[in-house]
């Protein structure tokens, strides 16, 4: 177990400036665009559709896939320069290890980029929330007063209301449940697909495909139910799906990595 987190502390130390750079980049850009939707703001709107109009979805898109970047070069950077790739492969530790200290760190990649957001997301709603205000109308004996108010408890609702909050921080024990397994079965997905390009199993590569289909249709789901689907879906039973493809990415990796194939 030692040297598992040995090889972790590796890859933080590795990437740990290019994962501040996307958080800073984060958290920068999307409250500067969130400024300039402010002073553009003459009415009263939720902020979660504040939040999206002003284009901080977008940045959190492009976060994503550099995450999405990151998790790739984390093994094909073992193929070049000094090649460690054979080092690591001849090490005497179990060969899984390998495979495991990328996955944890991708996985941190990931949860990471989630904290930031909500960061950003709290953040930006103490500087800009303030600047959206709604008309209220209060009558009196003395006749009719008009005043500027902050709606009441709009923080809450924005993360009940908005589909892109309710992914990212899912509210119930199901949702929550399916966000984690289809972010496990996507970056389980990531590194099998990689290290089947590694190793020239092109054919696999499908499998790998077809789960990333899978996940965009489940996220589909999850935003647009009320818009386009009909009939409930159970996401307990996609849940368990997607983790069983889970399973089955980590055995052909781990498979892939013995038989020395990648290397």
């Amino acid at each position: 177990m030692s040297k598992l987190i040995y090889l972790i502390n590796v890859e933080i130390r590795r990437y740990r400036w290019s994962l501040a750079a996307m958080v800073v980049i984060l958290i920068l850009f999307q409250q500067i665009l969130l400024g300039i939707s402010a002073g553009n703001t003459n009415i009263y709107i939720p902020y979660e559709e504040f939040f999206q109009s002003s284009g901080a979805v977008i940045v959190f898109g492009l976060a994503f896939a550099a995450c999405c970047v990151l998790c790739i070069w984390s093994i094909v950077y073992n193929y070049h320069g000094s090649k460690s790739i054979y080092t690591l492969m001849a090490l005497p530790q179990k060969r899984s290890f390998y495979y495991f200290s990328k996955l944890v760190t991708c996985l941190m990649f990931f949860l990471i980029l989630i904290t930031t957001q909500l960061l950003s997301a709290l953040l930006g709603y103490a500087l800009f929330a303030p600047h959206i205000r709604r008309v209220a109308e209060q009558s009196s004996v003395y006749g009719t007063t008009f005043r500027f108010d902050h709606a009441k408890n709009g923080l809450f609702l924005s993360f009940v209301r908005s589909d892109f909050f309710r992914l990212l921080f899912p509210l119930s024990s199901k949702s929550f449940f399916s966000s984690i397994s289809i972010l496990f079965a996507f970056v389980t997905g990531l590194l099998y697909g990689v290290l089947c390009e590694r190793s020239k199993k092109y054919s696999r590569l499908i499998l790998a495909a077809a789960q990333v289909g899978y996940g965009i249709y489940l996220v589909n789901y999850r935003i647009t139910a009320a818009d386009f689907f009909q009939r409930h879906q159970n996401l307990v039973i996609h849940g368990i799906l997607m983790l069983l493809l889970t399973v089955l990415f980590i055995w052909g990796s781990i498979r892939l990595i013995r038989s020395s194939t990648i290397s």
